[in-house]
């Protein structure tokens, strides 16, 4: 099924952003490891691969800019200020950080149990990674209003 997945989503190769190229190429390799190992080790491996991904993508885009984050920004606000592109250089670094610890702690649920792995994997990462969002907004709005002042 998952094999079926990768290939359909591989139809759309060139329609897709890098971010859901790399992704999709984690869910591939996690799907291979699974196929090849004979276990569910692959499987459980997809989240540490995916903030692999997301982390490398966001790294690369910070040493080599634009950031994502700017990117995104632009689609809004095409004319971005200096003070706009810094703060989406450091708000691309948090979130570099952000996927380098939820990455090893999706590492590490694999050898608690099965159930941590699916508590953390299927829930607690994701409450994290909006709670991160919604503080990024939060601040954003709180940024350009003292920029506009």
């Amino acid at each position: 099924m998952m094999l079926a997945i990768v290939s359909l989503r591989l139809l759309n190769f060139k329609t897709s952003s890098a971010m859901t190229v790399a992704l999709v190429c984690a869910l591939a390799a996690a799907t291979i490891i699974t196929f090849v190992s004979g276990s569910e080790i692959g499987l459980l491996l997809y989240p540490v691969l995916a903030n692999f991904v997301l982390f490398v993508l966001f790294m690369s885009s910070w040493v080599c800019p634009p950031t994502i984050i700017e990117r995104i920004a632009r689609l809004k606000e095409p004319d971005l200020p200096a003070h706009g592109v810094t703060y989406t250089r450091h708000v691309t670094l948090v979130w570099c950080l952000f996927f380098a610890i939820n990455g090893s702690l999706a590492a590490y649920s694999i050898t608690v149990s099965r159930e941590w792995w699916a508590l953390y994997n299927g829930f607690i990462s994701y409450l994290l990674m909006a709670a991160l969002f919604l503080v990024e907004v939060l601040l954003r709005g709180y940024f350009k209003e003292k920029k506009s002042a």
